[in-house]
């Protein structure tokens, strides 16, 4: 006989018990293949879900807050050919509210916040997959399922609704002549429908339109692109300018192009070429009586990028204008003008002509040798004061407040010259074009950008204007006016060039040489290849494979425990088979592979199979994912994806494991001698004196470790144990997981010892009982089988519970400043930033929200606690975010904020680690720069820097990109499960200074001072939550216009922990199957007990034992095992998480009616699959088994 006839015919007379391996191993391998095809499904879907969503968009251009002419898309589709397609949009932040004719406009409605709302035409349109869905026509609006779902799915066509959004100022509203009052408009608007299940095309292309990568439904709204722009007066128009009474033709504008097709780089090029003046606000104005010209902004303040683009002209002079409240005689108060122009210049520049010079007092250059603290005024408002060389002039001006506040301060100059008003000294051209302003006839018909004291105005006032308009009548050095005036925006208001103003050609040439040398990335005019970015990301943060591996570890090694267990036994009923093959001539090595071949066979087989049922395991995971766990992934556009190479890969892993258990359970049979296991014998006898004696020293080191950890927590002061051990874990924490972990062990090594200790006397008796002692006896007949049974049923349930035990429900928390919530309430945003700080009086009284109120809400103000942030929007980089983020939203955190502390720290030193913000130097050098480029210290949340940015602590991140990074980000602190999730926070003037184009405020955290102290005994939550809703009304109803949407900070956490809740039920559930099989392999070693002892039975039965009494003895067995080993691993997770389960958030409750259902079901599975012993044993012929012994 061939060996492979006889591996043929052993596997066909062995076919239950190889049945029973295959079936083991299709478990492993349906769980490792699965586990793959899951990862490649999520991984698959986030790629199809990007790519739908963008349809044929490969690049977009963000203006943002600089509107760009709408023809630029036709220039840049010009320059870059008919293969690409360029189409116009506005993108907008707004607030949506509905709720009927009557509610809406009158705030009652229904209002969803953080709308992204989307201007445009058929251009865009035919770039993206939008189904049957025409494009809205002018009035009208289509909403995404995210704006439907949150407005209670409750829109039909035809419904009235609004948007609420920022009015487009082109100066900065936080500048000081930037409008405060007249921020935010409101746009009527006619629903024609929402992306829903009857249109799939367009409910997962267009409906789901986002540059940013994230598979959460959006908010958005498409809008009429001409109705946008008619709204927000973008439109194409003719306005008269008074000044140069002429007509100035204004074109349409927009904020983002999106291309189709193309390069980045070759779009970048196109771009720097097709742009324009126009595009940048820029304008070349031609002060012909004074031959030259001024470069000026319509922000009213010149980028220095655009001031250094222009640094080619050989001569030119810079301008920094400033409106002064009041110039008044230092010595005699009285004698003042009101709403005046002061210049800054540089004295150098303005020596000759064309620019100079200003002449009088007996001097040819008046500003010759002008000093820090000197003036030179003109002969006007000399003569108006009553100042002569040598006097003081005394500046009353308003400084621009970081929080939207206009202080005013005051600064005394010694009169250097006085000009005479000829010449340079009347240059209208001094100050930059300001519309509503420079224009108007009168000071009365100003477009006051602050409160106007118009009373104060004198006659003399009234005639300069006529005379001179802005002309300024004082001037300082350009240095002074830039450490008095400088704004974040930049440090010139006007550049004058010596270029003929009648000279077209040189007009053209330098437009021309501006354009070419602009740094269009510094004005935040960058192609972004967001297909690109977004097929990058779709690798995801969190790599689904790895992760359902993890969830599925006990599974895994349940089922290769169970397949090493089932081969064991079966070649153990066979040991007289073994034997005579040896007896035969066989050498061991021969026979190992007669084994292991036969082994191999089943692996092959059963890996096939569980590879194609690991492809229904994987359907299994993803319909979970969609609808069970949907709270962890946010869609349900995961479909599967099955790949030949995650077959191969679960296949051949499952197949070595099964392998290795097979070659391990075969190795020790091959050892024994012939006539031992033609004798039926399986194992070597061994003592067990050592192994006892290790079990109680084992006993004794737990219980002493266990006596000093519970003193520790008695004993020791609160201070320490609250105090950090390592990684943001307490010392208590640290200290009962320690005794977690030795009560585990302890219950362990206490089996070992009681099941020594129960070898020796008698059991006499009736009835069950002596059966259950009898039974518990036979436990100790394999001890180390038994314990080793044991010990993986308790480390499963530890683990398995543990785990179970990190399941947090922060709506149960009281605001604690220690805590992930700070102490606060509320977390707000807006859809368009607040100007003024409503955490100061000041600016709730510029808001309004103080008026009208009545005394319930007076006392909720008097006590609220308000703390502003500044916002840079970004990439959602939470763990609601499956794709792999870049850049994070960045929050700029007032010093009031940093000084307040609060929140939970990993790893933090020191009292308070939002002092790292203020941060000079992170690097410890003179500097903060790294390649000439500035770093700035920024404070993250664990689960945002591990798992979404893949950064620690001291790590930098490059903004905004690698290649060309304007600024760099280094982490200076982490948060443990804060609100902050998702973002980047740094200090208020840091923020300032990287981002000066974001103006005002949009996020905010919302408290009571009576609340949310660290340590605060916990409360009526009852009372608590009424005053969260009254903030929350209050907050919205007086905010509404800025789109304020305020969330409670529990129910933003529970959000977050939902994920983390999510996965932690998903590795319950995968793990607790993992506990089953592992159940069911105790059962199998009970089956292997009843084997070896067919002798004992059959005695037992003929000595008058009934079938009942021994099915009673052999699940008396297991079920002390399987109990002991529940128990003990429990017992044991629960000491371990106490301080976790007793905080506040804990679910001991839930979690002790989880296990409770998990363990039941255990216990049931483990006593049903014991049955298969207990048939066994019944079946046991008596005459026979006696026979062999």
């Amino acid at each position: 006989m061939t060996g492979w006839s006889l591996l043929r015919k052993t596997l066909r007379y062995h076919w239950r018990t190889n049945l029973v391996v295959g079936l083991g191993v299709v478990a492993a391998a349906a769980v490792i293949t699965g586990a793959l095809v899951v990862g490649d499904s999520v991984q698959t879907s986030l790629l199809e879900m990007h790519l739908d969503r963008l349809g044929k968009v490969d690049h977009a251009i963000l203006g943002r807050d600089r509107f760009i002419r709408e023809e630029l898309a036709d220039d840049l589709q010009g320059v870059l050919g008919d293969e690409v397609a360029v189409a116009p949009l506005i993108m907008m932040r707004a607030s949506l509210e509905a709720g009927g004719v009557e509610s809406v406009g009158n705030r009652e409605g229904l209002r969803v916040g953080g709308v992204m709302v989307y201007g445009v035409d058929q251009r865009f349109w035919k770039l993206v997959q939008h189904g049957e869905v025409a494009v809205p026509k002018a009035g009208e609006v289509v909403l995404s399922e995210g704006v439907a779902s949150e407005l209670g799915n409750g829109l039909v066509s035809g419904d009235d609704v609004r948007l609420w959004m920022e009015l487009p100022n082109a100066i900065p509203r936080d500048s000081l002549l930037g409008d405060r009052d007249n921020d935010t408009i409101d746009l009527p608007l006619k629903v024609r429908g929402t992306f829903g299940p009857s249109d799939a095309i367009a409910r997962r292309g267009v409906g789901r339109f986002d540059l940013n990568p994230s598979q959460q439904q959006p908010k958005i709204a498409f809008v009429a692109l001409s109705t946008l722009q008619e709204t927000l007066a973008l439109n194409k128009r003719r306005v008269r300018n008074r000044e140069q009474r002429r007509f100035d033709e204004y074109p349409a504008r927009v904020n983002t192009l999106v291309v189709a097709g193309g390069e980045g780089d070759r779009v970048q090029r196109g771009l720097a070429k097709a742009i324009s003046f126009e595009d940048l606000g820029l304008s070349l104005r031609p002060l012909v009586k004074r031959g030259y010209v001024a470069l000026e902004s319509n922000r009213m303040v010149l980028d220095d990028a655009i001031v250094d683009a222009a640094s080619n002209v050989s001569q030119r002079s810079r301008m920094l204008v400033h409106l002064a409240n009041r110039l008044s005689n230092a010595d005699d108060p009285e004698r003042y003008s009101m709403y005046s122009i002061v210049g800054g210049l540089v004295p150098e520049q303005v020596g000759k002509a064309p620019f100079g010079p200003f002449s009088g007092g007996g001097r040819d250059d008046a500003m010759a040798e002008l000093p820090e603290n000197g003036v030179v005024i003109n002969q006007w408002l000399a003569d108006d004061l009553g100042l002569k060389r040598g006097g003081r002039l005394k500046i009353a001006y308003h400084r621009v407040g970081s929080h939207g506040e206009l202080p005013e301060e005051e600064r005394t100059f010694e009169v250097h010259a006085i000009t005479t008003m000829a010449g340079p000294a009347t240059d209208r051209g001094l100050t930059p074009h300001v519309p509503g302003i420079t224009d108007v006839r009168t000071f009365r018909d100003w477009r006051q950008p602050f409160k106007m004291d118009l009373d104060a105005l004198t006659q003399r006032d009234d005639d300069y204007w006529d005379d001179y308009r802005a002309t300024p009548k004082a001037f300082i050095r350009y240095n002074t006016a830039v450490g008095l005036w400088k704004s974040r925006y930049g440090t010139s208001t006007s550049l004058r060039l010596a270029i003929d103003p009648t000279d077209r050609g040189a007009l053209e040439h330098v437009k021309n040489e501006v354009e070419s040398r602009i740094d269009l990335s510094q004005l935040g005019l960058t192609v972004l290849e967001v297909k690109q970015q977004g097929v990058d990301a779709a690798s995801g943060t969190t790599p689904f494979n790895g992760l359902f591996l993890g969830f599925s570890f006990f599974l895994i090694g349940a089922a290769t425990i169970l397949i090493g267990l089932l081969f064991r036994l079966g070649i153990e009923r066979r040991v007289k088979s073994v034997g005579v093959m040896l007896a035969l001539g066989f050498s061991p090595r021969m026979a190992l592979l007669q084994l292991v071949a036969e082994g191999l066979v089943v692996v092959v087989l059963g890996g096939l199979v569980g590879a194609v049922a690991g492809i229904l395991y994987a359907r299994v995971m993803v319909y979970g994912l969609t609808h069970w766990w949907v709270g962890a992934v946010g869609t349900t556009f995961l479909e599967i994806d099955v790949q030949s190479g995650s077959l191969l890969a679960g296949f051949g892993v499952s197949a070595a494991v099964a392998v290795s258990a097979i070659v391990v359970s075969a190795r020790g049979m091959v050892k024994l001698q012939a006539r031992q296991l033609l004798a039926g014998i399986l194992r070597p006898t061994r003592t067990g004196v050592g192994n006892n004696h290790r079990s109680r020293r084992t006993v004794v080191v737990s219980l002493i470790a266990g006596v000093l950890g519970l003193l520790a927590t008695i004993l020791v002061p609160e201070s320490v144990l609250s105090g950090e051990a390592f990684s943001g874990l307490s010392v208590r924490i640290v200290i009962f997981f320690v005794l977690g972990i030795f009560l585990l062990v302890g219950s362990v090594a206490i089996l070992a010892v009681l099941l020594e200790s129960t070898r020796e006397g008698a059991i006499g008796g009736r009835g069950l009982w002596p059966l259950t002692r009898l039974g518990f006896r036979n436990a100790a007949r394999h001890k180390s089988r038994s314990v080793l049974s044991v010990a993986m049923v308790a480390s499963a349930t530890f683990l398995i519970a543990a785990v179970a035990a990190g399941k947090r429900d922060p709506v149960a928390e009281w605001p604690d400043a220690s805590t992930g919530g700070g102490g606060f309430l509320l977390v707000a945003e807006t859809s368009q930033p607040i100007i003024f700080d409503p955490a100061s009086s000041k600016g709730r009284k510029e808001l309004g929200i103080d008026e009208n109120l009545d005394g319930k809400d007076q006392a909720l103000l008097g006590s609220i606690d308000i703390h502003s942030f500044r916002m840079k929007p970004g990439e959602e980089s939470s763990c609601l975010n499956l794709y792999q983020t870049r850049l994070p939203t960045i929050l700029g955190m007032s010093r009031r904020t940093i000084e307040h502390g609060g929140f939970r720290f990993v790893g933090a030193k020191g009292d308070n680690p939002w002092k790292l913000l203020e941060t000079e130097s992170v690097t410890g050098e003179t500097a903060t720069e790294e390649g000439g480029v500035p770093v700035f210290p920024v404070i993250g949340d664990m689960n945002t820097l591990q798992y979404s940015l893949h950064k620690a602590v001291g790590d930098r991140i490059p903004y905004p990109n690698s290649d060309s990074p304007d600024l760099w980000l280094e982490i200076v602190g982490m948060l443990d499960a804060s609100v902050f999730q998702g973002v980047l926070v740094m200090s208020e003037t840091h923020f300032q200074t990287a981002f000066p184009e974001e103006s005002g405020f949009s996020y905010f955290l919302i408290g009571d001072r009576r609340y949310g102290t660290a340590g605060q005994v916990p409360g009526n939550l009852t009372e608590l939550e009424i005053v969260r809703r009254g903030q929350a009304r209050l907050l919205e109803s007086k905010l509404g216009d800025y789109g304020f949407d305020a969330e409670p900070v529990v129910e933003r956490l529970g959000r977050f922990l939902a994920v983390q809740n999510t996965y932690l039920a998903t590795f319950r559930v995968l793990g607790g199957l993992g506990l089953l099989l592992g159940t069911i392999g105790l059962a199998t070693v009970m089956q292997r007990n009843v084997l070896e002892r067919r002798g004992e039975l059959a005695l037992l039965r003929a000595v008058g034992f009934r079938r009942a009494g021994l099915r009673w003895l052999v699940l008396s067995e297991n079920a002390f095992l399987l109990l002991w080993g529940l128990a003990g691993g429990t017992v044991s997770a629960l000491l371990a998480m106490a301080p976790h389960l007793w905080s506040a958030g804990g679910d001991p409750g839930g979690l002790l009616l989880g296990l409770a259902q998990l363990l039941s079901a255990v216990v049931l599975v483990g006593m049903l699959a014991a049955g298969l012993a207990v048939g066994e044993a019944v079946r046991i012929p008596v005459v026979p088994s006696l026979r062999s012994e």
